[in-house]
């Protein structure tokens, strides 16, 4: 990861240590404990989390669900966790329950004013 981030101006990581932090706190573990393992690594310059209700989310994918996928309860957790855990630490939600186009544009205009881009 050192070498590319030191080649490019931006690197996009889907889910990171974000998803480890939102799903070991929904299972009981500590939040700094679980900071603690990603100690070293780089840190993100800006989480957006996509949003989606539970039952908005089976409605968009009922079938092929992994093991976690599939457990609508954790998801509920997961959910909370990742919303508590956006007031915490700054990262900033999108309601991806919207028409793509707005959400795209959602996520563009948090990465234009986190970065100071014009695109």
């Amino acid at each position: 990861m050192t070498k590319l981030t030191e080649r490019a101006d931006f690197v996009i990581a889907d889910r990171y240590s974000p998803s480890n932090l939102a799903y070991g706190v929904s299972r009981g573990l500590s939040l700094g404990w679980l900071q603690g393992l990603d100690r070293g690594l780089p840190p993100a310059s800006l989480v957006i989390v996509l949003d989606v209700p539970v039952p908005a989310s089976f409605a968009r994918k009922s079938t092929g669900r992994d093991v976690h996928e599939r457990n609508k309860q954790l998801l509920l957790k997961v959910r909370r966790t990742y919303r508590a855990l956006a007031k915490k630490l700054d990262w900033k939600m999108v309601d991806a329950t919207r028409p793509v186009r707005d959400v795209h544009e959602a996520i563009w205009s948090l990465v234009e004013k986190e970065f100071g881009l014009t695109l």
